[in-house]
């Protein structure tokens, strides 16, 4: 999700050294993060695409197939899974042209770079605007309870999602002629660099990844914790004292669990990278003399951040895990760890609330 530092080698900025300032990874003190950034993500991608897979099936399940979020939750593990499998190619490349070869990129033609960089950017975005459809339906769900069946329906979800698909299809659309092959390598064209620097930087990264999407989660998450906390209020204290009103209390506080875990793990992954991108895009745009110096502070961190940012795409199995039943009951089920048993339709929509 970092700026790509290929392009990056190729802006407009020359150094009296012989040796490119681009080149700091080959400082022996600064090679740990890489190595470890080589040794972890194998790791969180056979973690994530194996629990990415299981959610998928569980989403097909009798008990949650027929309900509409459970498409974007099939749709979010299908693109986490593609997002974590690019990472590890990305990892494969680099360990190839550590050793020596040209890389993964070196057969590629003018177009297939073009659309392998359209591709990649293209699963990061619907990873993340996917759950700002889910925070957009729980809103809509709390909000308006009886009009649920009729605005959260498996056609809607299938709608929204497609729709999703071509307007995010569209924001990307300069990739396919920006981006070709130049010396083996799947990089921006040199006449169009700082434009697509730009647009990388500020519409991709900036605004269509981090800032849109963190700040209409957030703003969903409170409005639902809102009307939670208003209806909890509203509520008698006598009626707390029921067995199903305390059933109740549980299940509010492990929505509440799972909105503030799915904002809090979303934020802090995504935001040191994104973070840090800006910052090397700004300072090569002002030209600051310090580059090499602030390369050699900055580039350990920036596989760091990076393979926090994995985790981002892996999480999600073991948020449901922690936060729904019947999740739980339906992977027990599909392992037979336990015989099957009954579970009512009210249980079953209970639940689901808790997504």
């Amino acid at each position: 999700m970092l700026l790509n530092i290929s392009d990056l080698r190729r802006k407009r900025f020359t150094f009296s050294e012989a040796s490119s300032p681009w080149s700091v990874a080959s400082e022996p003190n600064d090679r740990w993060a890489w190595w470890l950034k080589q040794i972890l993500t194998p790791i969180i991608v056979a973690i994530g695409f194996g629990g990415n897979s299981l959610s998928f099936v569980v989403m097909k399940t009798r008990s949650w197939r027929h309900k509409s979020y459970s498409h974007f939750l099939c749709a979010l593990a299908v693109f986490d899974s593609l997002t974590l499998i690019n990472r590890e190619i990305l990892l494969v490349h680099e360990l190839r042209e550590y050793a020596g070869d040209s890389g993964l990129y070196a057969g590629f033609s003018d177009t297939a770079c073009s659309i392998h960089n359209f591709y990649e950017h293209m699963c990061y975005l619907m990873s993340s605007w996917l759950i700002v459809c889910m925070a957009m339906e729980r809103v809509v769900a709390v909000y308006f309870p009886l009009r649920k069946a009729f605005l959260c329906t498996q056609h809607g979800a299938l709608i929204v999602i497609l729709a999703l698909v071509m307007l995010l299809t569209y924001t990307q659309v300069f990739r396919f002629f920006m981006v070709g092959k130049i010396d083996d390598k799947c990089v921006a064209f040199t006449d169009y660099l700082t434009v697509y620097t730009s647009l990388h930087v500020y519409l991709y990264q900036f605004t269509l990844i981090f800032i849109l999407p963190v700040v209409i989660v957030l703003t969903c998450n409170i409005l639902v914790l809102y009307r939670i906390y208003r209806v909890k209020k509203l509520r008698r204290p006598e009626d707390y004292a029921l067995p199903r009103s305390r059933r109740n209390v549980a299940k509010t506080h492990k929505t509440t669990l799972m909105l503030v875990t799915i904002s809090f793990v979303y934020v802090v992954t995504l935001f040191p990278s994104v973070i840090v991108s800006v910052i090397v895009h700004v300072a090569i745009a002002t030209r600051y003399r310090g580059m090499r110096q602030l390369f050699h502070r900055l580039y350990p961190f920036m596989d760091i951040f990076e393979l926090c940012s994995d985790i981002n795409y892996c999480s999600n199995f073991f948020t449901y895990i922690l936060s729904g039943k019947v999740f739980r009951f339906e992977l027990r089920r599909i392992f037979a760890w336990e015989k099957s048993t009954a579970v009512t339709t009210t249980k079953v929509k209970d639940d689901f609330a808790l997504i």
